[in-house]
């Protein structure tokens, strides 16, 4: 670490969110959301390796807050690429795809409900860890007397308002994601889809036909696009923003093989997509 005056710098850690693993989950998302909106045939593969890549982010944070000494802000960049995923390409529930059902003493319970329930697991964990670092993990981290910034659409200090911001909205989201989480637990280990089976009959109801009609207008598709594009964008921005105001040194080259790896399976995936809706439906 070095201070001159207000000026702080210090070393990043490549190995956990150098220029390459960055980029790697960056092109991740742009395969996802293309693949949401030109190419359906791909969703259900592409919400698998999201979820894996969110599963590594996720781990990754943990292990830094327990293992490596890292500052406030660095973690703040976790939180960022994990809630990027959720609220761009995974949603805070997750999609399940139709891959059929096997038999369980408690009923129809098949990969489809368990990938289901795990991607819930997952963002609830999330949910969790993010209430947990603004109400005590911030301020049990190594601190160096520099300031700390983030972008909340303008720069902000982690140690000021915003802070309250954080704690309010990662509580309320905790709550509803327990409480999703408890529900269909519940759901499947006790009621055998009983409570499914309510949802599905509220869905067919004459309520919800004509919110669906609704939602099959083109201003609420462009709608929840937009809403889809803006998180994928204030992703990118606020890692690059955070990473620079705070003067974080030595994660803007790819020279590691644990950057290359998600970087080149991740352009890989990008360019076969881009060659099946570009060339291969010509």
């Amino acid at each position: 670490m070095k201070s001159s005056g207000i000026f702080c710098s210090h070393e990043g850690n490549p190995d956990l969110y150098g220029l390459g693993i960055r980029v790697g989950i960056y092109l991740q998302l742009t395969t996802a959301i293309l693949a949401k909106y030109f190419h359906k045939e791909a969703i259900p593969e592409n919400l698998n390796v999201n979820v894996i890549f969110l599963l590594a982010v996720f781990i990754a944070a943990i292990t830094a807050t327990t293992g490596t000494g890292l500052r406030p802000e660095e973690i703040v960049i976790f939180l960022q690429l994990c809630f990027g995923f959720l609220f761009s390409v995974l949603g805070l529930l997750g999609g399940r795809q139709p891959q059929g059902k096997c038999k369980t003493s408690h009923g129809d319970i098949g990969p489809a409900d368990m990938a289901s329930f795990f991607r819930l697991t997952l963002t609830t964990a999330i949910c969790v860890y993010a209430v947990w670092f603004w109400f005590l993990g911030k301020d049990k981290m190594r601190t160096t007397g520099c300031p700390a910034y983030i972008f909340i659409f303008t720069k902000v200090s982690i140690y000021g308002g915003v802070r309250l911001f954080f704690q309010s909205s990662s509580t309320m989201l905790a709550i509803v994601m327990s409480a999703l989480f408890s529900l269909q637990a519940f759901d499947m280990i006790i009621m055998s889809h009983a409570i499914s089976r309510l949802f599905s009959m509220a869905l067919e109801s004459d309520l919800a036909n004509i919110v669906t009609s609704l939602l099959r207008f083109g201003y609420w598709k462009n709608f929840l696009y937009s809403i889809n594009i803006s998180f994928f964008f204030l992703t990118i921005v606020s890692v690059e923003l955070t990473l620079r105001w705070n003067n974080i040194t030595g994660v803007y080259n790819i020279r590691s093989t644990g950057q290359l790896i998600p970087f080149v399976i991740s352009l890989i995936r990008l360019l076969g997509l881009s060659y099946a809706i570009f060339v291969g439906e010509q």
